[in-house]
């Protein structure tokens, strides 16, 4: 039996659905690994933790495997762990973090949030074209004291950041939260997104000119 650290209870990522039934990312990833070493994806307990507390958990066998992301599977590589997938990389599109306004405020602001997303862009584009820039804006927040891992990590997400900033993935995000609401099952992100503005930068061709 493989035991798996989980994110606890995060939609997408690892939650009981209606049946009591672990669904989600983290999961699926679990099943994999019970899959290919036991031949049996059912062969496997998931244990919910924290990212910290699942790092701890792995340095002590407490479990066997479990899902990280940056810096801990920086910090993880470092010590010998091995990395099997990288669901940013070579996962499926998600829409994992947004940004959001409600469509009353972009109907009444909408130079507002034009100019927020030009610079939301801009700060992309530098933080990834500006190695030294982007290492001090990381460790303002994360305050990692290993250069290795600090440059692993802006390294990880130097790759992630999308530009221009379309959202993509938000299918998948529809598609977990029907597990919970049967009401959003034949959804489109359509109903629940509005690109006009980051389409009309793209068409202007501010994107390019960064």
């Amino acid at each position: 039996m493989l035991n798996c650290g989980v994110s606890q209870g995060l939609l997408g990522f690892s939650s009981m659905d209606d049946e009591n039934a672990w669904t989600g990312f983290d999961v699926d990833i679990c099943r994999a690994v019970a899959a290919a070493i036991f031949g049996d994806p059912a062969k496997v307990t998931f244990v919910p933790l924290d990212a910290a507390a699942r790092f701890a958990a792995l340095q002590s066998n407490q479990i066997d495997a479990g899902v990280v992301s940056p810096p801990t599977n920086s910090e993880a590589k470092k010590l010998g762990f091995k990395e099997l997938i990288n669901l940013a990389v070579d996962g499926p599109a998600y829409a994992s973090v947004t940004i959001a306004v409600k469509n009353s405020f972009l109907a009444g602001n909408r130079d507002t949030v034009t100019r927020f997303i030009r610079a939301y862009a801009r700060g992309v584009h530098r933080f990834k074209t500006d190695k030294k820039y982007g290492m001090q804006a990381t460790n303002k927040y994360l305050k990692l004291d290993d250069q290795g891992v600090l440059e692993d990590t802006w390294n990880q997400f130097s790759k992630y950041l999308a530009e221009p900033p379309y959202i993509q993935g938000f299918e998948a995000v529809i598609d977990d939260a029907a597990i919970q609401d049967a009401k959003l099952k034949g959804a489109t992100p359509g109903q629940f997104m509005d690109m006009s503005v980051v389409k009309q930068l793209d068409d202007s061709g501010y994107f390019k000119r960064l």
